[in-house]
């Protein structure tokens, strides 16, 4: 999942570096701090009633899987528009395969003493909501 380039040692190794990253969501997004992209796939619960007290329940796979969810943390700058909840458009990152229609699920600003004001956003891939 993860490209780049880096500097490694030891056998040939090369690690992947997060520096270069871009991510863009109707508009570009600068200050940029971090991007987490987290994967899922669901299940189903199949347990009845022929299980006794303590057994453990039984599951099989959903038949469909979930949107990439990808976590933003930026720096707030008043100069630039920032996603809201609901708003849906298409996210392209330099990550490769990690671009397509999503929509912004989560949106969180925090405020600190000392501290310029933080972002924090969630998209989910693949998804609109209804």
């Amino acid at each position: 999942m993860p490209t780049g380039s880096g500097s490694g040692s030891g056998s040939g190794s090369t690690l992947a570096t997060s520096q270069g990253i871009t991510l863009t969501f109707g508009s570009s997004m600068g200050h940029i701090t971090a991007i987490d992209v987290s994967r899922s796939a669901g299940t189903i619960d199949t347990s009845d009633l022929t299980l006794a007290d303590g057994d453990p329940r039984s599951y099989e796979p959903a038949q469909l899987l979930e949107g990439d969810e990808v976590k933003v943390e930026a720096l707030y700058s008043s100069a630039e528009p920032y996603p809201q909840v609901g708003d849906e458009g298409s996210l392209t990152t330099a990550l490769g395969a990690l671009s397509g229609n999503a929509v912004c699920t989560a949106a969180s600003v925090k405020y600190a003493v000392g501290e310029v004001v933080k972002l924090s956003m969630t998209f989910k891939l693949g998804g609109t909501l209804d």
